[in-house]
C-alpha cells in the first residue's frame, strides 16, 4: 500500500537546531549547515534538507560551522496540515 504524500506548513522560527540528535521527540531530521548569516537578534540557518533548501531563524544559537551534519525538529503542535495525497 502506499504511503499518502503530506504537505505541510512550518513557521521557519520554529525549527529547532542541534548538533546532536533529540532523544524521545518526533519530527526530527538529519539536515545539513550550508551557511550561517547572523542578523543581530537572531541568525539565519541556511540548510540542506535532502534535495530541499530551508531557511531557519534561530535565536541564541551557538555558530555552527557550514557542511556540519545537524539535527532539524519542530513540535508536533507547530506543524500545520495542508494536504495529503496517495502517491
Amino acid at each position: 500500500m502506499a504511503r499518502p504524500e503530506m504537505t505541510v506548513s512550518v513557521r521557519t522560527v520554529h525549527l529547532r537546531i542541534s548538533q546532536k540528535q533529540p532523544v524521545g521527540e518526533r519530527n526530527v531530521w538529519p539536515v545539513k549547515i550550508e551557511k550561517t548569516v547572523f542578523q543581530g537578534d537572531f541568525t539565519q540557518v541556511h540548510l540542506a534538507w535532502g534535495d530541499q533548501r530551508l531557511v531557519a531563524r534561530c535565536a541564541a544559537m551557538e555558530p555552527i560551522a557550514a557542511g556540519r551534519d545537524v539535527y532539524m525538529a519542530v513540535d508536533p503542535r507547530r506543524v500545520v496540515l495542508l494536504g495529503a495525497e496517495n502517491t
